[in-house]
């Protein structure tokens, strides 16, 4: 199949270029800077194109006779130090919008597109699913909430063939993000359980996220979203356990704090980090998400995609950890 594909250099793409290439995919790329990935021995089996979603005079006439669109370009709060809301949605929202406008006019069989459980934010059920009511708490959320309402309404008005995947938190070998921040501290024994609740953590190892991707292409029903993650959340005292043991700590103490201390020791770190101009390692937020206790449904993707989660979280937690430690970030 002829591919188009934005973010192809990004966590998630790196790991899916070469995956399509395997199927003898006609793949080709969208670059912002392409002059910066020239020594990239996968890239260079691909066709790359200069251009820039959130500019759509870069888009015209990119994508015809592209039969699959896989929209991955993002910004989030790695990339957006500044956590500035423009600059979320020029990308997220107005960005998207670029791409399914060149979509109307190439048509391409099938459009993949990209959200978060960002956008979901911390809605009052106990279970969260693709019909839970969008109720984000951050300013990225908030742009992926728009991009999913968007995305929604070029189905609805145009018939566009789009199939939306929402990803948790992504992990494994190469990713140097939040889960790598929670390695480190738990590594250090100073990350606390916050209340009496079981601290639940959703997330995808990236081999399952690419293989939910590769089903998508061929499966599941246009118009619809897909939740992919793995089967439950998980228990921060499982996990840290396990990340005891890949690395040979005999510990069985763990701090706890109430949850009302944990936002106000968050909000107070919030306040300080905004005072010096610096992202804060913590926030209210991710106090109160954490806290939270919700679990996520994958049902539906188990159903229409076949998307069976294969990586269990000790093989995931230990090959992310032989991977830090190979790099000597750990």
């Amino acid at each position: 199949m002829k591919i188009f594909i934005t973010g192809a250099t990004g966590y998630v793409g790196t790991r899916l270029v070469p995956e399509l290439l395997k199927y003898n995919h006609d793949i080709t790329c969208l670059l912002r800077k392409p002059e910066s990935h020239a020594k990239n021995t996968i890239l260079k089996q691909c066709k790359i194109i200069k251009g820039d979603i959130t500019d759509r005079e870069s888009l015209r006439h990119l994508l015809d006779n592209m039969e699959v669109v896989i929209h991955l370009g993002v910004s989030t709060p790695l990339t957006n130090k500044m956590d500035d809301y423009a600059i979320y949605r020029s990308i997220n929202v107005l960005g998207t919008k670029n791409i399914l406008e060149e979509c109307l006019a190439s048509k391409p069989k099938r459009i993949l597109c990209f959200s978060s459980t960002a956008a979901i934010g911390m809605p009052p059920v106990k279970c969260i699913d693709e019909e839970t009511h969008l109720q984000p708490i951050n300013r990225y959320g908030q742009s992926k909430k728009e991009a999913e309402e968007l995305i929604f309404s070029y189905v609805q008005k145009y018939q566009l063939p789009i199939l939306t995947i929402c990803f948790p938190h992504i992990y494994g070998p190469g990713d140097i993000n939040d889960f790598f921040l929670i390695i480190k501290l738990l590594k250090k024994g100073i990350l606390p359980q916050i209340g009496f609740k079981a601290n639940l953590l959703p997330l995808v190892y990236i081999s399952d996220a690419i293989d939910a991707i590769l089903l998508a292409l061929t499966k599941g029903r246009e118009g619809e979203k897909y939740i992919i993650a793995d089967d439950d959340p998980h228990d921060i005292r499982n996990i840290r356990k396990l990340v005891w043991y890949a690395f040979g700590l005999n510990r069985t103490y763990y701090p706890f704090i109430p949850k009302y201390l944990g936002i106000i020791g968050a909000y107070m770190i919030e306040r300080f980090f905004a005072i010096i101009g610096s992202t804060p390692p913590v926030t209210v937020n991710n106090i109160k998400s954490i806290a939270a206790g919700r679990r996520i449904s994958i049902e539906k993707a188990k159903r229409e995609l076949d998307f069976a989660p294969k990586t269990n979280i000790e093989q995931g937690i230990q090959t992310s950890i032989d991977w830090y430690k190979k790099v000597k970030l750990l």
